[in-house]
């Protein structure tokens, strides 16, 4: 109403690009028909438009360059105007502001003219301006969108591998304790037998029977290690430190693989040290840390 009023006519309309390609009437001033809210590009105003940067007027005697000029000349008579001002970003054809004849007598100077396509120009970029504003502001909320559901696809698979070691440990401890049963009826018999008749075994015999006891305890520690390490898991592991004699608990992990080690053909001693103090220590994870140590290097 003002750029109207401003420039003494009593009919102005600014038509904007559209997202299926057409010029829609988007703010008008004074008397429109309806059927000229919407221009498509295929109009001979909107192709002049899109070849040049000079004001179209419908009065203008000289052909424009390439196009229809009766044509153009009765598209712009359908609406009531007498002059167009393309809006334009980088050469692209955003929109277009059309006016119609002055009120007063006279012609558009060229002053006027001047004034209105600068305003056209500051248009464009405010136009474009606002369309990236949106772009990005549609682009945050995809993002957003997009973190939020690979957010959530993180949340299930930690459940599911929560889950996982839930099942894992549990698995652990069944299939231990499942174990243990059978081996401590192992061990309990032939514990009996080397404590009632140990003595009168003969040599071959008691070794033997030593060497199945070794065995299944040695199995025994093993179970109660994957036992441990599903309490690790759980965070239910306890560490129960008292002084301890480091030189006894090396010399049972070396007697116990003395047979193994003679099989090999390796010779395992051990060289206490008499004046190692008894440290505070987990006696019975330190016997799995040497164990563990002497096995790997066996």
């Amino acid at each position: 109403k003002r750029i109207a009023r401003a420039m003494d006519t009593n009919r102005l309309g600014l038509y904007l690009l559209t997202d299926e390609g057409d010029y829609e009437l988007k703010a008008s001033y004074g008397p429109y028909r309806q059927d000229g809210a919407r221009m498509g590009e295929m109009c001979s105003l909107v192709r002049c438009l899109q070849r040049t940067d000079e004001v179209v007027r419908a009065d203008r005697k000289k052909k424009h360059d390439g196009s229809n000029h009766s044509r153009i000349k009765e598209e712009l008579s359908a609406l009531g105007v007498l002059i167009c001002i393309p809006i334009k970003f980088k050469h692209e054809l955003k929109g277009f502001m059309v006016l119609g004849e002055k009120e007063s007598a006279g012609d558009y100077s060229k002053e006027e003219l001047k004034v209105l396509s600068t305003m056209a120009n500051s248009l464009a970029v405010a136009i474009e301006n606002s369309l990236k504003y949106e772009e990005l502001k549609e682009l945050s909320i995809n993002l957003e969108k997009i973190v939020e559901k690979r957010t959530r696809e993180l949340q299930r698979a930690n459940d599911e591998l929560r889950e996982l070691d839930r099942l894992k440990s549990e698995f652990f401890s069944r299939v231990s304790h499942e174990l243990r049963t059978p081996l401590t009826n192992i061990i309990l018999p032939v514990e009996n037998v080397l404590a009632v008749a140990g003595d009168r075994l003969d040599p071959a015999n008691r070794e033997e029977k030593l060497t199945i006891l070794r065995n299944a305890r040695k199995l025994t520690k093993r179970i109660n290690e994957i036992l441990d390490f599903s309490k690790l898991e759980a965070g239910k592991m306890k560490i129960r430190t008292a002084p301890s004699d480091i030189n006894g608990i090396l010399k049972e992990i070396v007697e116990a693989s003395a047979l193994a080690t003679r099989e090999m053909g390796i010779d395992l001693e051990l060289e206490p040290n008499m004046h190692l103090s008894r440290p505070y220590v987990d006696a019975e994870k330190m016997e799995k840390v040497f164990s563990n140590l002497i096995s790997n290097a066996l």
